[in-house]
């Protein structure tokens, strides 16, 4: 986790002259499966694409994506544990850079199979209500 963000400071240091657009993620740990990054511009508009490059801090995989000058948002799924890097940067060379790190946590499958095996539970326990309720009104009404 220390490693992203040394390389978020270095980044953000050397980024600092004239950058246009500026990167924010709309949380630091992703627990949803999915994760929204904000682009918030703050220079003049500009008319060429921005590219946005997300690594993986720990295993060698990284993903990069062309954006359109006025798009704001990204929303990223699919991504793996881990601690992530984001970049966002116009594809010349000589243009700075913005960098945010975030780390991805997925919930417990273990969880997951319990809570869906607690509602099968109540499912069961619902359709066995609704049964014996319903032959005990045929009951009453041959009666």
């Amino acid at each position: 986790m220390w490693i992203a963000r040394v390389v978020t400071l270095v980044l953000l240091a050397a980024s600092f002259n004239g950058l246009a657009a500026s990167l924010r993620v709309s949380d630091e740990v992703v627990t949803a499966g999915f994760i929204t990054l904000h682009i918030e511009r703050t220079g003049p508009p500009l008319q060429q694409s921005t590219q946005l490059s997300i690594q993986h801090l720990s295993e060698p995989y990284s993903l990069s994506l062309s954006l359109q000058p006025t798009q704001q948002a990204v929303t990223i799924s699919g991504l793996a544990d881990g601690d992530y890097l984001a970049t966002l940067g116009s594809p010349s060379a000589n243009s700075a850079q913005t960098s945010v790190s975030f780390s991805v946590k997925h919930h417990q499958l273990t969880l997951a199979l319990a809570l869906f095996v607690l509602g099968l539970c109540l499912f069961v326990l619902l359709v066995g209500m609704i049964m014996v309720g319903n032959k005990q009104t045929h009951d009453k009404e041959s009666v």
